[in-house]
């Protein structure tokens, strides 16, 4: 887990933490305060009655709030803990207790990080070019020696598709100006090559 992810989460559940602690001190506080004395009517009740936070509500504001991080960071680790909240949220909806919303919660994060992610993750992150890159694409390749190879231990220059390079010949053979050769390796700037 990457630390852009982890910072992400961690300020996702201190937001979470203090969204749920003031909903509930919202509860707590307005639960028995009438609405009349500010001139709304008293048909519509207290400001709980009004409000109705549920736990469900929490659930979902979590998840679009951990969908938000996942454009954040691409990492599809916000969007398991999304989709685990939105199952604890349709458990909370349908009147079942916390307990329920936990067990939900947890069985979902599990399947999903267990089964899920690691088939999204190949599916979305794959890279369909396996082409070799930087040093490594030259092994293979045919050039033509440009300053000859005297010997084993001397150095000459070979042309790869248009760059000089610093040839030498591990097999010991000399090769002239003008003779195709083969990379067989590459040691920084240098390259191993061997006869065509």
């Amino acid at each position: 887990m990457g630390r852009e992810t982890l910072a992400a989460l961690t300020i996702f559940c201190s937001i979470l933490a203090g969204l749920l602690h003031g909903l509930t001190l919202l509860r707590q506080r307005h639960a028995q305060i009438p609405l009349e004395p500010r001139g709304v009517p008293a048909s519509l009740g207290t400001v709980n009655e009004t409000l109705h936070f549920s736990a469900w509500h929490a659930w979902t504001c979590a998840a679009v709030l951990l969908l938000i991080c996942e454009v954040l960071t691409a990492d599809f680790l916000p969007t398991t803990f999304a989709i685990a909240c939105g199952a604890a949220a349709l458990v909370g909806a349908t009147g079942h207790g916390t307990a329920n919303q936990l067990v939900a919660f947890s069985v979902t994060l599990l399947v999903v990080l267990i089964f899920v992610r690691p088939v999204a993750r190949r599916s979305l992150y794959h890279t369909s070019d396996k082409r070799l890159l930087n040093a490594a694409a030259i092994v293979g390749q045919t050039g033509t020696m440009v300053e000859p190879i005297a010997g084993a231990g001397a150095t000459g220059r070979v042309k790869l598709g248009g760059e000089v390079w610093r040839a030498v010949c591990t097999k010991g053979n000399c090769l002239p100006e003008g003779t195709p050769v083969r990379v067989t390796a590459v040691d920084s700037s240098t390259v191993d090559v061997t006869p065509v």
